[in-house]
């Protein structure tokens, strides 16, 4: 990895973004929808589609130019037409579908349920029920679907350099790994190594996300989870830390899991070691495209 110094990330090319606005209209239009609504909540579609942290988004399916909302107003290289919020979201939301000719339209609301590979966790959707309710009340002549799964699918299958960024987001993530095993000892506080890889992490320009710490004696109880520094904590001999090591490089996540055994391994469990190398060698081989 390169210094501190040269981790910025600096955005997708206006080649990434019609490649994916290309593939969401036709999803959409394939669907019989005459525009994509991401509302707000739902900031992870919203990022894929705008590169904004935290907007909502209509995109027409016939190509008509999109038209973002955002806290102030500001646009970016990916779109100009943005509407400032005022921190109250339905007017704005609800004058964007009107402005892009919707009053009458089949609307594809994205993030209003799970979908089948994305918003996996949240059946229920992750849109802010009272302000995308007020949009559906002021255009009652429209038709609000579901439509997750058209953004979805097109975040399912990843360009080149999605695949570069989720390349860098591994190997940052690896390095957070490496400072833990290099730092985790019996008696170094647990809040310290948690904010140890975290800190190596962000210097080398992961967005922020938040460490899974687990650790406690070996035949223990199960150990709490820890997703912030935990306070007054102190590893021990013969202990187990077991973890969830996340790094992000252009919106894309890698997750590194990596044991770390503070004494020596049970002899009962290296067999099970062993077992699971070939298992995780055997997943690698198996896993070409077209499988």
């Amino acid at each position: 990895m390169e210094s501190a110094a040269d981790s910025t990330w600096r955005g997708y090319s206006i080649a990434e973004r019609d490649r994916r606005w290309s593939t969401v209209r036709a999803g959409a239009a394939a669907a019989g929808l005459d525009c994509l609504f991401v509302p707000l909540g739902n900031g992870l579609d919203a990022s894929y589609l705008t590169q904004m942290e935290n907007a909502a988004f209509v995109l027409p399916t016939d190509g008509r130019a999109p038209i973002a909302v955002n806290d102030r107003g500001r646009s970016n290289a990916w779109v100009q037409e943005v509407r400032a919020t005022n921190r109250a979201w339905p007017k704005p939301m609800t004058q964007a579908l009107i402005d892009a000719g919707m009053e009458r339209s089949r609307i594809g609301v994205v993030g209003l349920r799970g979908g089948s590979v994305t918003h996996v966790r949240a059946p229920d959707g992750c849109l802010v029920h009272s302000a995308y309710a007020e949009v559906v009340r002021a255009l009652p002549n429209a038709t609000f679907e579901d439509a997750t799964d058209v953004v979805g699918m097109a975040r399912y299958v990843k360009s080149e350099g999605e695949i570069t960024c989720l390349r860098r987001s591994a190997a940052i993530a690896e390095a957070g790994v490496d400072t833990m095993i290099e730092l985790a000892r019996p008696g170094l506080d647990e809040a310290e190594l948690y904010a140890a890889v975290m800190h190596r992490m962000l210097e080398l320009g992961s967005a922020y996300y938040p460490l899974a710490l687990y650790a406690g004696p070996i035949g223990g109880p199960e150990p709490a989870r820890f997703t912030r520094p935990p306070i007054g904590r102190r590893l021990g001999n013969d202990w187990i830390i077991t973890n969830e090591v996340c790094a992000i490089w252009g919106g894309m996540v890698s997750q590194e899991d990596q044991p770390i055994v503070l004494g020596r391994i049970p002899e009962a469990w290296k067999p099970v070691i062993e077992m699971q190398r070939e298992v995780w060698e055997a997943g690698l081989a198996f896993m070409k495209p077209g499988v």
